[in-house]
């Protein structure tokens, strides 16, 4: 993707993270503020999900996906607010799911963390909307 970027004319720069691991995410926010000159608009976009009967995850299946889904959101948050405030404000955008407002069978923990992630966005909006910065989802 980042070639095709380049290719079209466009800047485009590869940092691997692991949303999972905070360093890694704390890395990452960091190195794009410094090679860019900051932080405007964030688009947070991490999520997985395994599908099955809630009885049947184990608590590492269970861990993982809200570790993913709901916390790896938290961290990117966590370390994009500062650079944020520091610029004087900016936009981030949060994905969370449809299954917020209806869901099916097999998906309890994907569910449960993207409801974690309306309630965190929520409350981060009123946090931040003091700084300029536009928190939604």
């Amino acid at each position: 993707m980042e070639r095709e970027i380049r290719a079209a004319g466009g800047e485009a720069s590869y940092v691997r993270a692991d949303v999972r691991v905070e360093a890694d995410v704390q890395r990452f926010v960091d190195t794009v503020a410094s090679r860019y000159g900051g932080l405007d608009v964030c688009f947070n976009n991490a999520g997985i999900t395994l599908e099955k009967p809630l009885h049947e995850y184990t608590s590492a299946e269970w861990d993982d996906v809200v570790n993913t889904d709901l916390r790896g959101n938290f961290l990117a948050l966590k370390y994009e607010v500062p650079h944020l405030i520091r610029r004087g404000g900016g936009t981030v955008v949060v994905t969370a799911s449809s299954n917020v407002c209806t869901t099916t069978e097999k998906r309890s923990a994907y569910t449960a963390a993207k409801h974690g992630i309306v309630g965190m966005v929520n409350c981060a909006a009123f946090d931040y909307a003091p700084y300029n910065i536009r928190i939604t989802r």
